[in-house]
């Protein structure tokens, strides 16, 4: 959450520019009024199993579970934070104290991975 004015900010357009607010992802793209831009971005406070699009900024502590070429101006990608036994997508980091254990040729766009909890947590 950021505060402006002593209001809380939840969800709001933006310009592109050179960093979203830590905590927040893009969800959206608009059209819109930001100069040299042609698009604004609406960003929102991450949450577990939200759509953000390309060139978001993946928070800490979750990974994307899925694609969607129809999502956020083609490339949308769904994230979640992990839990054992779940399929990932091949460019999403390894969570601390998970393990790759199987390949998944359908899963994610056809790059998915099955990650488990590392057995003994190291």
């Amino acid at each position: 959450m950021r505060f402006t004015n002593s209001f809380i900010v939840l969800s709001q357009y933006i310009c592109p520019g050179p960093s979203i607010p830590e905590g927040y992802v893009i969800t959206k793209l608009t059209s819109g009024n930001c100069g040299a831009f042609l698009v604004q971005q609406y960003i929102e406070p991450v949450k577990d199993g939200i759509e953000i699009c390309f060139g978001s900024p993946l928070p800490n502590g979750y990974v994307i579970t899925r694609l969607n070429a129809n999502g956020c101006g083609g490339v949308g990608r769904y994230i979640e934070k992990p839990r054992n036994g779940m399929v990932i997508c091949r460019d999403s980091p390894i969570p601390h104290g998970y393990v790759v254990t199987r390949v998944i040729p359908n899963g994610c766009g056809g790059a998915g991975q099955y990650i488990e909890l590392l057995i003994g947590g190291r």
